[in-house]
């Protein structure tokens, strides 16, 4: 079963950010058979733009290894980029944000624990329990 994720970029250039980010993942080596991913709105059109303007970029994993690559790729994404590029990652309840000063090792844990508490949340959804 994949891992759907969810990846939100927070600041006045989300949109750019969240193109760029799809762009750098297609093209990472790592993930290009693991990972899909699409952008959506989350809302209607604003009135400033012309068109729905995506803020949200969904992606379907193929599994826990495919997260801590995507995890890597997300790390050097944000280090390549200029400016202080801020992301808010959401798989069912677990919601976390991360930061241009966020290390490697913390985006590793952060995916290792949407991983596992993503999980445990999938089944309990499947076996109708709360958790």
């Amino acid at each position: 079963m994949a891992l759907q994720l969810e990846i939100a970029a927070l600041g006045r250039d989300a949109e750019n950010d969240l193109r760029s980010l799809t762009r750098w993942i297609a093209e990472d080596e790592t993930l290009m058979s693991a990972c899909s991913g699409t952008l959506r709105s989350s809302g209607p059109p604003r009135s400033d733009h012309m068109g729905l303007g995506f803020d949200i970029l969904q992606l379907a994993l193929a599994s826990g290894f495919s997260a801590g690559s995507l995890a890597v790729s997300i790390a050097a994404w944000m280090d390549a980029r200029r400016g202080s590029p801020r992301l808010r990652l959401r798989r069912g309840s677990i919601t976390v944000e991360l930061s241009a000063e966020t290390s490697d090792d913390t985006l590793a844990a952060v995916w290792r624990l949407l991983g596992e508490e993503g999980a445990e949340q999938d089944h309990a959804d499947r076996s109708g329990d709360a958790p």
